[in-house]
C-alpha cells in the first residue's frame, strides 16, 4: 500500500468526534481486499470497488494505475472511509487543499499507521519517520 498525502486533523473522518490525523492509502485490489477491506462496512467495501472500477484510467494520470482503491485511514485506525481517486487533487479544495505531500512510503498494514509520526516542520520537511511511541499520562513521548 502507499502514502503519499497526509491531512492533520481531520474533522471529516468522524464527523461527530474530535479531529484525527489522517492518511491517504492507495492501494491494488489484492491489498484493498486482504488488508483494508476487514476495517470497513460492507457499504464502505461496495462503494470502494464503484469508485476504483470508475478511477482507473485516472489513476494512470497520478501514475499508479495498479493502486485505484483509495482510503481516508484514520491514525488510530477508528475510521477507514474510501474515497474516488482524485479526490485530494479535487478543484473542490481550489487553493486550500488539507492534504499535505509527504515522501513516498510503502506499508505493508495498516497497523503501522499507529507507528508514524509526522516530522517537526512537516511542511518543510515533506516525509515520515517511523519511531516507536509511548504513551505516558496521554502523552506520546517518542523513544
Amino acid at each position: 500500500m502507499l502514502i503519499r498525502l497526509y491531512w492533520t486533523q481531520c474533522t471529516l473522518a468522524r464527523l461527530e468526534s474530535e479531529p484525527i490525523d489522517t492518511f491517504w492509502v492507495e492501494a491494488t485490489q489484492k491489498e484493498a481486499e486482504s488488508l483494508i477491506f476487514p476495517y470497513c462496512s460492507s457499504d464502505i467495501i461496495a462503494k470502494s470497488q464503484a469508485f476504483s472500477k470508475c478511477d482507473r484510467a485516472i489513476a494512470a494520470k497520478f501514475g499508479n494505475p495498479s493502486h485505484s482503491y483509495c482510503f481516508l485511514v484514520a491514525q488510530d485506525l477508528s475510521t477507514v472511509n474510501s474515497f474516488p481517486v482524485y479526490y485530494p487533487h479535487s478543484p473542490m479544495w481550489e487553493a486550500h487543499s488539507p492534504f499535505k505531500k509527504i515522501a513516498e512510503h510503502h506499508i505493508n498494514t495498516l497497523e503501522e499507521l499507529k507507528t508514524f509520526i509526522p516530522s517537526i516542520g512537516l511542511e518543510s520537511l515533506p516525509h515520515f519517520e517511523m519511531v516507536k511511541a509511548k504513551k505516558e499520562n496521554n502523552v506520546s513521548l517518542l523513544v
